[in-house]
């Protein structure tokens, strides 16, 4: 197998899913690359890590000794796991690490590509059976959004079609420039589609009420927007300034 493919970090993955930066042409970090070893399935393969010298034109393996400081580690061990590209077009997310007695065995899963990122966009995710979160959305995040900033937010019970549930979700996140989560109450259809857009590289804000406990564990490390009902201005003008810094960090 002599196919290389290359690194790309976390954040130019989610520029690319959010619609900032086109998929097309998009090479990776030439430093780094993985040589395929063994496909596991359609869609799973192990490589080694190796090294690349551009100006030289060296090639050469990472060491288990030499994976500590890799950008490539440290983005996975910090819960921020980077993608590998062979076209520039497909991205396989970065799964495990082997270190072996001279080598790095690195395990990768092929993540479908976002074709259709619609820019001023979000998808709303929360529970449908709450009169207070209901309130929030249709009286506060749905127009405020639409008229402070031009964008449009949906969620999956307004859809009018003879379709299929999750597939419209599944649709409708790709689709999403953000994702806008309501994770104050334990809601299983909230955790698996807040799991999905994370596995997607979307970008996800998360909305908490004042006094509710977050019960995502594996995105405890990540802000979140705590709401009051009866101050809804405060929720409103934070989300406005962490969509305009996410796009600013996005461009830059």
């Amino acid at each position: 197998m002599d196919l290389h493919g290359f690194y790309v970090g976390p954040d130019d993955y989610r520029r690319i899913m959010s619609g900032v930066k086109t998929h097309e042409g998009v090479l990776g970090n030439p430093y780094l690359f993985v040589q395929p070893i063994e496909y596991m399935g359609p869609d799973t393969f192990r490589g080694f890590l190796g090294w690349h010298d551009p100006i030289n034109d060296v090639w050469g393996f990472v060491s288990p000794g030499g994976l500590g400081n890799l950008s490539i580690y440290t983005d996975f061990r910090s819960k921020n796991p980077g993608y590998v590209t062979f076209d520039g077009i497909a991205f396989h997310r970065i799964l495990a690490f082997y270190p072996t007695d001279d080598k790095v065995i690195i395990h990768l899963r092929l993540v479908p590509f976002n074709v259709g990122v619609k820019k001023d966009t979000a998808f709303m995710i929360m529970p449908f059976k709450s009169e207070i979160l209901d309130h929030l959305y249709r009286d506060h995040i749905k127009p405020y959004l639409k008229e402070a900033m031009g964008i449009e937010v949906a969620r999956s019970d307004e859809v009018a079609d003879n379709d299929v549930v999750v597939e419209t979700i599944y649709s409708m996140i790709d689709s999403a420039e953000i994702i806008i989560a309501e994770i104050s109450e334990y809601n299983k259809n909230v955790f698996y589609e807040v799991g999905y857009a994370a596995a997607k590289g979307k970008e996800i804000i998360m909305l908490l009420q004042s006094g509710a406990e977050p019960d995502f564990f594996d995105r405890s490390h990540v802000r979140y927007i705590a709401h009051d009902p009866d101050k809804p201005e405060l929720m409103k003008a934070r989300l406005a300034e962490t969509i305009k810094n996410i796009r600013t960090r996005l461009t830059s």
